[in-house]
């Protein structure tokens, strides 16, 4: 009895062996190809980063660049005003004021 019981055992064990095998294989490979995902993720995670700082820095130009303008605006402003007030009047402006 004994005798006929250890084959099927030993092949049960043989078989179970084989089948703990296959999935330690298959799960490696399982392994490999998420790194493989992950480092790819990774890759394109640093590359929306990079866009996403430059982008950043675009906008802080244009920012400073409309600063800069609005005063650039107010100093041309204060110039004409007192170029207006200075300078003696058009002969346009003053037929204007004739004709009204």
């Amino acid at each position: 009895m004994i005798d006929s019981i250890i084959p099927i055992v030993g092949a049960a064990g043989g078989t179970g062996g084989m089948m703990l095998w296959a999935f330690k294989v298959w799960f490696s490979r399982l392994n490999k190809r998420l790194d493989k995902h992950e480092e790819t993720l990774h890759k394109i995670e640093l590359l929306l980063a990079e866009n996403k700082g430059k982008e950043d820095l675009v906008w802080r130009e244009i920012n400073t660049d409309k600063v800069k303008l609005a005063k650039m605006e107010s100093k041309i402003d204060k110039a004409w005003d007192t170029i207006s007030t200075i300078a003696s009047p058009r002969i346009s402006d003053l037929l204007k004021k004739e004709l009204e």
